[in-house]
């Protein structure tokens, strides 16, 4: 039975004040560190000075003090909030940088600066989670180092405590990086995520985010003998690996969504070679489930084939809200949460500044291949 994870204000949850999967602990590549994705549960968007403020948690990322993530929470410091950076793939470190607050001319004491954070790093099954303390009137680097070397994917970064702003009572963080033996760790991708968080901002400010949500449900059909709502299946213009997203809405939720391998259907002679011979599809007139190998009629007009994936526990969820799509994924006690992009272009849908075309479902076939 697929696991239902529900949504909260903390992407962490759990008693837990620290914890390790040291079982599953793997050392990877300190080299560089791609980020695919910068989220946060809440993010200030002001249009002063022509919109230059902007404080999207990529902000984080750039090496520039006077660039900055700020929380979005009405009437209070942002405890709870909490940033989650994404990354190509996981890699090693043994220390973490931060530098406090907004380190711009005299914003740094006007506004709230972090006290007390709490860090996850996960990477696959591994995971460790623990409290830590920054201090105050710093507006330089602050270090956290580990005895031991760390792994991490996906880190979140969650507010436990604040120093309280003269004038504001917004909290800002300016910046991040990893280090390894006294070498930084050199991010890659940041300048195309902070050009796409920024036009981001910018929609937020001057559009209504009801009417995306109402134009992008609009994308979706229904597919025959299905039980949801309505299918969205993106393709990307150009791609190596053919990979494409489906998106499946149930109401007024995306209740997954899937990454499948393609194939033309005019291929699939040649795709017994891997499958064993056997891919299963139900019928459905019959409802019956059969080999489309023994039965090729049932693709109809398709033209392309989408694999299943065999196992549907501990899938991620999906929620629509301000542009994004929110991922919300549980891995072993820690729920993380991660945001995608979403820009609008007619029939074309933009994830994270990459074009992607909507195709009909009647287009695609949908089989699983047994183990």
């Amino acid at each position: 039975m697929k696991k239902v994870i529900s949504f909260s204000a903390a992407v962490l949850t759990g008693a837990l004040v620290f914890a390790a999967g040291d079982s599953n602990w793997f050392k990877a590549q300190s080299k560089e560190a791609r980020i695919v994705s910068a989220s946060a549960t809440s993010e200030l968007v002001e249009a002063q000075f022509e919109g230059r403020y902007l404080y999207s948690p990529a902000n984080m990322l750039d090496g520039d003090m006077s660039t900055t993530w700020c929380e979005a929470e009405k009437n209070g410091p942002g405890l709870g909030q909490v940033i989650t950076f994404e990354f190509e793939s996981p890699f090693s470190f043994d220390e973490i940088q931060i530098v406090n607050g907004f380190n711009y001319k005299n914003l740094y004491l006007q506004n709230n600066r972090v006290k007390k954070i709490q860090l996850t790093q996960v990477a696959k099954k591994h995971f460790q989670q623990k409290d830590y303390e920054l201090a105050d009137n710093v507006q330089d680097w602050q270090s956290i180092k580990f005895e031991q070397l760390q792994t991490t994917q996906t880190l979140t970064i969650k507010i436990l405590d604040v120093y309280k702003g003269t004038n504001f009572d917004d909290t800002c963080l300016s910046d991040i990086r990893f280090l390894c033996k006294g070498k930084v760790i050199p991010f890659k991708g940041v300048d195309e995520l902070k050009a796409i968080q920024n036009e981001n901002s910018r929609m937020l400010l001057n559009k209504d985010a009801k009417n995306f949500k109402k134009d992008f449900f609009a994308l979706f059909k229904p597919r025959t003998g299905a039980a949801d709502d309505g299918d969205l299946i993106l393709m990307p213009e150009k791609t190596e690996d053919d990979i494409v997203y489906h998106l499946i809405k149930n109401g007024d939720k995306l209740t997954y969504m899937e990454r499948k391998y393609i194939y033309p259907v005019d291929q699939m002679e040649e795709m017994k070679k891997w499958t064993g011979g056997y891919m299963r599809i139900a019928d459905s007139k019959t409802k019956d489930v059969v080999n489309l190998f023994d039965q090729p009629e049932l693709a109809g007009n398709a033209k392309y084939i989408a694999i299943e994936p065999n196992f549907w526990y501990d899938e991620p969820t999906f929620e629509l809200k301000d542009y994004k799509i929110i991922k919300t994924e549980y891995i072993d006690y820690v729920i993380t949460e991660t945001a995608t992009i979403v820009k609008l272009d007619g029939n074309n849908v933009f994830l994270n500044g990459v074009r992607y075309k909507v195709i009909a479902p009647e287009d695609f076939i949908i089989v699983s291949i047994p183990e």
